[in-house]
């Protein structure tokens, strides 16, 4: 089979966030069944196209803040791009995210089947961050990605809170697929001997949850002791919701007192295997998000066997069993979230159970090879209806 890939993201140009990480993990395990994977990506400096772990990466270029008439052209090249592979090496499917409605011409077009798989849609995103694209753009993205939505062969979710979301915009089958979790990355290291360390994994919008964190330290702080550290890590951003200019890493000092600064410490993006040590090094990971569809960063703790404190409004937490391989707290209580913090801080027992149950149930649940079994068998139904 040969599936295309339509992404603006893609490592590592442009590895911007959780649908980077998806779309490398799935076409990697694409291809590892003995499937053709072609990527079109976005580029923001020059094109190309070549050949990386067998899989086919074609790089475009494109304006993510461009105008309309250069927003319709990218995806006019895209379709024109996709018809000049099919003429060499016919796909048979195409796989899309809703967001930004990169396959819009493609789902017009009707000449390869096209699956949406839901991620996050840029209207969403908008609602929870504050609008980033002019007017005129930003009411043109969200017809974009519905139309798109609408037309698409079928639809995928990651997650029942995702699909119960999208369903009420296009009222047809959605079908739930979870997303696959690198099991090479991320593991035990057993180095976790009395850490006096919280993290915070994620870019640094409100989205993410951050201020709810940020809110939620002072009161971890007083229960905990002076000696207990707050470790953020994630790429910094705009996307703050209150229409100014500063950076989030600015706004998170400002919102914190400033006897507690010294107990904060942002360390911006940092990579896997970084990321996988930092993991190992903390006592609780905090997932405080006010929307998130299926995050990686609690597949990526548990498997390293952190015990997690997650927002109640993250796709993950309908799979997880509250205080056996997590603990939820109700999205957007601060006071909750530092309160369940102080409980698996202190009970190791409790800690080091959910930390193993946690990375038992993504072994079992999320892994690639699974996960690509289920979505070759969706390909094949879709291609099967669409003849």
């Amino acid at each position: 089979m040969h599936i295309c890939f339509i992404y603006n993201e893609y490592p590592k140009e442009t590895d911007n966030g959780g649908i980077s990480t998806y779309q490398y993990n799935m076409a990697k395990a694409l291809y590892e069944k003995d499937n053709k994977v072609t990527i079109i990506a976005s580029s923001f400096k020059e094109e190309s196209d070549y050949i990386e772990n067998g899989i086919r990466v074609i790089r475009l270029k494109n304006n993510l803040m461009g105008t309309i008439y250069e927003q319709l052209n990218y995806r006019k090249k895209v379709l024109e791009k996709v018809q000049s592979i099919n003429r060499q090496s016919k796909i048979d499917i195409i796989e899309t995210p809703e967001m930004g409605a990169e396959a819009l011409m493609c789902v017009k077009n009707k000449e390869i089947p096209v699956v949406v798989k839901l991620h996050t849609s840029y209207k969403i995103w908008s609602e929870l961050n504050g609008q980033l694209l002019e007017e005129n753009m930003h009411n043109q993205m969200i017809s974009w990605e519905i139309e798109q939505l609408r037309k698409a062969d079928s639809i995928i979710s990651c997650s029942k809170l995702l699909k119960n979301i999208v369903k009420k915009d296009v009222k047809r089958k959605i079908d739930i697929i979870p997303n696959p979790v690198n099991l090479e990355h991320f593991f035990p290291l057993n180095i976790r001997q009395n850490s006096e360390r919280i993290l915070y994994c994620g870019s640094l919008e409100y989205r993410k949850g951050i201020f709810i964190f940020v809110k939620a330290i002072p009161l971890i702080i007083e229960k905990l002791g002076e000696n207990i550290k707050f470790d953020i890590v994630g790429k910094d951003s705009f996307y703050n919701n209150n229409n100014n200019n500063n950076k989030m890493s600015e706004l998170i000092f400002e919102n914190l007192p400033q006897k507690y600064h010294k107990n904060v410490v942002l360390y911006g993006f940092v990579n896997k295997e970084i990321l996988n040590r930092m993991y190992n090094e903390a006592s609780v990971g905090v997932i405080p998000s006010l929307f998130d569809n299926l995050p990686y960063v609690a597949m990526e703790e548990l498997l390293t066997e952190l015990p997690i404190v997650i927002s109640s409004n993250t796709g993950i937490t309908s799979e997880l069993k509250h205080n056996n391989s997590a603990i939820i707290f109700k999205n957007g209580n601060y006071k909750q979230l530092a309160k369940k913090v102080v409980k698996i801080y202190k009970n190791k027992k409790i800690a080091n159970l959910i930390g193993k149950n946690g990375r038992k149930f993504i072994l079992e649940k999320y892994s690639p090879e699974k996960i690509a079994d289920v979505m070759i068998n969706k390909y094949k139904k879709v291609i099967k209806n669409f003849k």
